[in-house]
């Protein structure tokens, strides 16, 4: 699914006119990916693509962001329009979701064994090494796992599964008061 409503079926950076009176004129996004060089295939959403992608996208909006803002201090960008950090994330994935989860790999730094996983070095330890387990996909909640066990393999199960112990947040269960509870609730 494209983030963008609109085809550029040539790559020309516009969109066709809908009428013969109007100008083609590119959106935001399209100019960005043109000017940039912005790998238009980091622009598809696959929520299930795992955090390999995920980590493509980011190294790729860290670059544009730097791409863009070294064209504008050297006076070459030549555009209507004055771009935000928004923008580029827009380019991969929403707002919200950047900020709650692509975040998290402002942390990863510390970890360069990780990192050399997420880019799919060839000198990358193994997922068994690294995770301590093996699964076809890894998740953000993997990421997270990893993170609060402060880089060191999660690991399986307690109970002999294959699934893995990854740190997930609990749903807060709300109980109903019932009587004389229910009156010293009101009470306080």
């Amino acid at each position: 699914m494209s983030v963008f409503p609109l085809q550029d079926p040539d790559n020309s950076g516009t969109i066709p006119a809908q009428s013969s009176h109007m100008s083609a004129i590119p959106t935001k996004g399209q100019t960005l990916i043109k000017k940039l060089d912005f790998d238009v295939s980091l622009t598809t959403q696959d929520q299930g693509a795992g955090i390999h992608v995920y980590y493509k996208h980011y190294e790729a909006v860290l670059a544009a962001i730097l791409k863009y803002e070294s064209l504008r201090k050297a006076e070459n960008w030549n555009r209507l329009f004055t771009s935000t950090h928004i923008d580029f994330i827009q380019l991969v994935t929403s707002k919200s979701m950047w900020y709650k989860q692509y975040k998290l790999f402002d942390q990863v730094f510390r970890y360069s064994q990780m990192i050399e996983w997420l880019r799919q070095s060839k000198d990358a330890i193994s997922e068994i090494e690294l995770w301590g387990f093996e699964n076809k996909i890894y998740q953000w909640a993997h990421l997270e796992g990893f993170l609060k066990c402060d880089g060191k393999p999660l690991g399986n199960s307690e109970d002999g599964s294959d699934s893995v112990k990854v740190p997930m947040k609990k749903k807060k269960i709300h109980k109903k008061i019932k009587g004389k509870a229910k009156a010293k609730a009101k009470a306080v």
